[in-house]
């Protein structure tokens, strides 16, 4: 009773125990020794084998595959989940979903600190260099996030970009003509505003009306020179012209 039964053989004088059938483990099979090989196929293609606490699968036939494969739920046909293809020296998924457990990453740098992962529910993160990059939320707000300081740029040489500095934000154009285009037929451009809690439009452009420019606000001033020496806005009832500038003329 529980009694093992071992298949020794001599390899060049030294005894070894080939294969090991262990009786209370409910008659187990053991490939007891490393770099002990189970060997599959007419030319010994596929090795099933263990080395260093290590496990292996291998095909030790130069640039034939390893497939992985299941069989569907409905037995209507075998389904090749994985394929290493050797050739080609890529992993290819098949017809299958490949799934991680939340907060596990996805490293694109063989582990080092570039990767994607799920930082919380609905939560996905770009990090690149060990700092986040990118930030993608699904919520009551949905939104794409970039941290502080990192430019959203287009072109080859960041000819256009965005960003933030964690107190002020700016548009810059490095390359070319900077054009703000509004296509929609009859549509306005607005400017806005927050005047001490109130939104403003501080300018209109009347698509409809030859593209009139327009500073609805009553008193809303339009200044020009370095000290706003000239100002032009309306009152509510009157215009006004204003020049600020002590002893500058006015001309017309």
């Amino acid at each position: 009773q529980d009694a093992d039964l071992y298949f020794v053989v001599n390899d060049g004088g030294v005894t070894k125990n080939a294969i090991q059938i262990d009786a209370s483990n409910s008659g187990s099979i053991l490939l007891p020794n490393d770099l002990q090989y189970l060997k599959i196929g007419a030319g010994g293609d596929g090795n099933l084998y263990s080395y260093n606490d290590d496990f292996y699968v291998s095909n030790f036939t130069a640039g034939k595959d390893t497939v992985f494969q299941y069989l569907k739920s409905d037995s209507s046909a075998y389904v090749s989940a994985i394929k290493i293809d050797a050739s080609a020296e890529s992993v290819v998924f098949g017809a299958v979903d490949l799934k991680l457990p939340a907060t596990q990453k996805l490293y694109l740098d063989g582990g080092g600190n570039t990767y994607i992962y799920e930082q919380a529910a609905d939560t996905l993160d770009f990090v690149v260099g060990g700092t986040q990059m990118i930030n993608i939320v699904e919520g009551a707000t949905n939104y794409v996030r970039l941290p502080d300081s990192a430019l959203l740029a287009v072109g080859g040489s960041l000819d256009l970009y965005q960003v933030h500095d964690g107190t002020n934000s700016k548009i810059q154009n490095n390359t070319g003509t900077l054009s703000i285009v509004q296509n929609a037929q009859d549509a306005d451009l607005h400017i806005t505003v927050n005047d001490g809690g109130s939104t403003l439009t501080a300018m209109k452009i009347d698509a409809s009306e030859v593209a009139r420019v327009q500073f609805q606000n009553d008193n809303q001033v339009v200044a020009i020179g370095a000290s706003d020496d000239l100002q032009f806005y309306h009152d509510g009832t009157n215009n006004v012209i204003n020049t600020v500038t002590q002893d500058a003329d006015l001309y017309f």
